[in-house]
């Protein structure tokens, strides 16, 4: 009796490279509108590197490269690490929210909380 199952197990596992590739190249070609073959290029020409830290990307899950794409026009802005690709996406591509948490991270000593007069953690009386 054929076991379809098995079978496409074997498959996938006989083919696995080139069913992979073929599945990149209908994501990007479907959801960009750009073919596998550019976005190699495009990461040539940014050296193999994120356009936002600089990072070599590798084969690793956080610096391995992603499409990073415009939401309103789909249009493809560049190849981005995960990470950055992810706080781009966390902010969702507001530019006043991301400038926000620059000028947060940027701010004086003076402006910080004064952890004296708010702690944290309060510390428990020890019960002797």
């Amino acid at each position: 009796m054929f076991d379809a199952k098995t079978w496409s197990k074997q498959y996938y596992k006989k083919n696995k490279e080139h069913i992979n590739k073929r599945n990149r190249e209908y994501i990007f070609y479907h959801r960009y509108g750009i073919t596998y073959e550019q976005v190699q290029q495009i990461i040539k020409s940014q050296r193999n590197r994120c356009l936002i830290c600089h990072t070599l990307f590798d084969k690793t899950y956080m610096f391995s490269p992603v499409v990073d794409h415009d939401h309103e026009t789909e249009n493809v802005r560049g190849i981005l690490c995960r990470n950055c690709n992810s706080m781009i996406g966390y902010a969702k591509d507001k530019t006043d929210l991301l400038q926000s948490g620059i000028n947060y991270l940027q701010r004086s000593i003076e402006d910080q909380i004064d952890h004296e007069s708010f702690p944290l953690i309060e510390k428990k009386q020890s019960e002797n």
